[in-house]
């Protein structure tokens, strides 16, 4: 007859160590290749949502242009046209990722920029700044990355 304490460690059917070790390491493995994909995505979709700011803004120029036959103010002293409120950020709710400004303005044409803003999720992304102009010329600003990579 067999003792009924004998064989307690095949009637409970637990994890041993190395198993859970195993599987935290194939954790850990997949949490490093997923997570830079993750933020990547993440600064794509900022991106875009300033990119899609910036359209706004040059229609708000273009309107601008029809009523006043100019894209900037016509002061000499301030010829910079201020963007309304729900225009000069990105996105247009919550905690701004882009200030959105008009940086250079003339009777005939001007440049927008979608700065990121200081210590956001975009401060450190290296396509910099984006610009749009009165031609709809796409481009960027403080970096070495090409306009084709941070415009897509």
């Amino acid at each position: 007859m067999c003792h009924p304490l004998a064989n307690t460690a095949h009637q409970h059917g637990g994890f041993t160590l190395t198993e859970m070790l195993t599987v935290l390491a194939l954790l850990g493995v997949l949490a490093a290749v997923a997570y830079p994909s993750y933020a990547a995505h993440l600064q794509r979709a900022h991106r875009t949502e300033a990119q899609a700011a910036l359209m706004d803004a040059a229609f708000f120029m273009q309107r601008h242009y029809a009523a006043h036959h100019r894209y900037d103010t016509g002061d000499p002293s301030a010829p910079l046209v201020t963007l309304p409120a729900p225009l000069n950020q990105a996105p247009r709710q919550g905690p701004a990722h882009y200030v959105i400004s008009v940086t250079q303005a003339s009777a005939s044409g001007y440049t927008l920029s979608a700065t990121p803003v200081s210590g956001g999720p975009m401060a450190h992304d290296a396509c910099g700044s984006l610009t749009l102009n009165q031609h709809q010329a796409r481009g960027i600003t403080g970096t070495t990355v090409s306009v084709a990579h941070c415009w897509r």
